[in-house]
């Protein structure tokens, strides 16, 4: 069975979560959220490669903060389901995959935080051509292929 994430590592999320006693349910969404979602879909990469899609909407779900919580699990997720959908498939182990998904997070360029929200800035939604997005875009065509 392959994993996401680590076992250990989506064990110690989720008891965090359990002990937060914050359900994804209660996560508002407030307006500036819903502007950025809209920016998300509207200037989708539609005429980009599929790894080049698949990095956008990597950093988007990761970066925009949708949910208190499991942002990066819930794109991990998704990100998968659309890299099958498309024909690809991660090449990584588990820790590597988890190691990229944190590293979307931590190397936004600082100045690409909105700093209320801790959520991209709404010009840095659409892609960017940028040593960020390269490095993510570079990560994904190390570690697909394209099945057969």
């Amino acid at each position: 069975m392959v994993h996401l994430i680590p076992p250990d590592l989506w064990q110690r999320v989720n008891d965090h979560f359990r002990h937060s006693g914050q359900l994804y349910l209660d996560a508002p969404r407030p307006r500036p959220y819903v502007r950025k979602q809209k920016t998300m879909y509207e200037r989708f990469p539609q005429e980009a490669d599929i790894l080049t899609q698949a990095a956008y909407l990597a950093k988007n779900l990761i970066n925009l903060q949708r949910f208190p919580d499991a942002n990066k699990r819930t794109a991990s997720v998704l990100l998968e389901v659309f890299l099958e959908a498309n024909g690809f498939e991660l090449t990584c182990t588990d820790e590597e995959y988890a190691r990229f998904l944190l590293q979307t997070q931590r190397t936004v360029p600082t100045p690409a935080w909105d700093g209320r929200t801790f959520s991209l800035r709404l010009e840095y939604i659409p892609w960017q051509d940028d040593e960020y997005h390269r490095t993510l875009r570079g990560w994904l065509i190390s570690n697909t292929v394209r099945k057969t």
